[in-house]
């Protein structure tokens, strides 16, 4: 296969192993879309064999599959998905040895793991928890100094303590430890209402003004909650708006109106190419509600190199501008907490929260 880009792009590996999957084109276009995702064929170490929506889907080993695979070996004879949607059922049914990984275990209950004789297994991420601002929206949010009140105003060492059981690395900036570029040394803002109170008055900001705050149901309503109270705690004026998550996806990537509200929190995983920050951070993209001509350059200018250092380099500018002029509230990288099956031998979890079950034995 030949690609014929029109410009450079430095991220091309990244999206083709992450983001496109290879299907045998002569059965996928005799079946179509539709049909397809109901009886797919793949090109791992293990074969489908049925799926009902919202219950589970099955596998089975694929016992010809080629010697030597990144993708490892089958070293048990099914596998079967299910869909728990409810934590404390999840963790109830590994407690009972139903089934033998669970994901998204909520840090209050990770005693329940450990006690009940299975393993709580963690992995940094290269994923992202912020509010982002719609500053290019709301003429209030365009001061730096107001947006570096808002960081500021947050206690987000002790949310992430008490709420998010300390797992996950307080962030400085939209960059993850994980990605190229990561400036270690940047600090991330400390909590200080009484810097923000100055901040805030030296930009003149109106406290009467509203500030409408958004979330979704796959963030802890409880996390928004904190955020808003610690905010509310200067004298603004933070309400939480609960949202669908298609329309709060529709209003933030401009598909339909309305516009995104003022402060917005969201979480996005995947981010380990750097180049994934441009959608949200390059005035020129549609899911960016931020304007910097120094980041939009240094943006462009890690994707025209193929150089590793002179990318990095680009990019730990880009964290230090966005640091001192910010995109949002910075909150943290979390973790993904898995519970394990004492029986489950040598399965560990992937950086990009793909649940890979080859060269996994059972006791």
């Amino acid at each position: 296969m030949i690609l014929e880009l029109n410009e450079l792009d430095a991220s091309i590996l990244d999206k083709l192993t992450a983001q496109l999957y290879i299907v045998p084109p002569l059965y996928y276009t005799a079946k179509g879309a539709e049909d397809f995702a109901k009886a797919p064929i793949g090109t791992g170490p293990f074969r489908f064999i049925s799926h009902e929506r919202d219950v589970a889907t099955k596998l089975a080993a694929f016992e010809s599959y080629w010697e030597g695979s990144s993708k490892g070996k089958p070293l048990v004879d099914e596998v079967i998905f299910k869909v728990i949607p409810e934590a404390a059922s999840r963790v109830s049914a590994l407690q009972l040895g139903t089934v033998d990984i669970i994901s998204q275990v909520p840090a209050d209950m990770t005693p329940l793991i450990e006690r009940s004789g299975n393993r709580l297994v963690y992995q940094d991420t290269a994923s992202l928890l912020m509010v982002w601002f719609a500053s290019d929206i709301y003429p209030f949010l365009q001061d730096t100094r107001v947006r570096q009140a808002l960081n500021y105003a947050v206690n987000s060492d002790a949310i992430l303590a008490s709420l998010a059981g300390g797992y996950g690395t307080r962030l400085a900036s939209p960059l993850t430890p994980l990605s190229l570029g990561f400036d270690e040394s940047l600090v991330p803002y400390p909590y200080d209402p009484e810097k923000a109170k100055a901040l805030l008055a030296e930009a003149d900001f109106d406290m009467s003004q509203a500030l409408e705050f958004s979330y979704t149901s796959n963030i802890d309503k409880t996390i928004a909650e904190a955020i808003a109270a610690d905010l509310n705690k200067l004298g603004l004026k933070v309400t939480l708006k609960a949202m669908d998550l298609n329309a709060f996806n529709d209003a933030w990537f401009r598909f339909s109106e309305p516009n995104p509200t003022a402060l917005f929190i969201a979480s996005w995983g995947g981010l380990f190419d750097p180049a994934s920050e441009a959608f949200f951070l390059h005035s020129g993209y549609g899911a960016s509600y931020y304007n910097n001509p120094e980041v939009d350059s240094q943006l462009q200018a890690a994707q025209a190199t193929l150089n590793l250092d002179e990318r990095a380099a680009h990019y730990q500018e880009v964290t230090k501008l966005t640091h001192e002029d910010p995109a949002g509230i910075y909150l943290w990288s979390p973790a993904s907490l898995y519970g394990v099956s004492a029986r489950v031998l040598d399965w560990q979890p992937h950086p990009r929260d793909i649940i890979i079950v080859s060269n996994t034995a059972l006791k």
